[in-house]
């Protein structure tokens, strides 16, 4: 049942979580992972891309990717002064100030790119931040 989201490696695809690392957006303990399987799990990322306009979704965008991630400017027109006053006042909520997620909603954890199931590069995390994501775990 598993494989044909995750592989039959368990690496995943892009959009599919990888199974066989550290990462574990609603938590790895193995409680929690019966709870995931046992029940699903219904991911939202929110989209911004109206509220916040082009730029500013590049702002966040370039700021995520270096602030918290680690990974090289994609952007160099963008404004990371910005992009820090959008992630806290609108990301913060669910990426919390440390960048870490909160697995009580299953927000990814920004400092492992590793764990990005979408891609990392600052198309898709804009593309991200403009029109959200939606994944669901159907119940087993």
């Amino acid at each position: 049942y598993c494989s044909i989201c995750h592989g039959t490696d368990a690496r995943g695809f892009v959009g599919f979580p990888n199974l066989t690392d550290t990462i574990w957006r609603w938590g790895g303990k193995p409680e929690e992972i019966q709870e995931t399987i046992t029940n699903g799990r219904q991911a939202i990322m929110t989209p911004w891309g109206e509220m916040l306009g082009e730029q500013r979704v590049r702002n966040v965008a370039a700021y995520i990717r270096q602030e918290f991630a680690k990974l090289p400017s994609q952007a160099p027109d963008a404004d990371l002064n910005e992009g820090k006053n959008t992630f806290n006042t609108i990301c913060i909520a669910c990426h919390m100030a440390d960048g870490k997620g909160n697995q009580l909603i299953g927000s990814g954890d920004l400092t492992q790119p590793a764990g990005w199931i979408s891609g990392t590069s600052q198309d898709i995390v804009e593309q991200t931040v403009t029109h959200g994501r939606m994944g669901q775990m159907p119940a087993q």
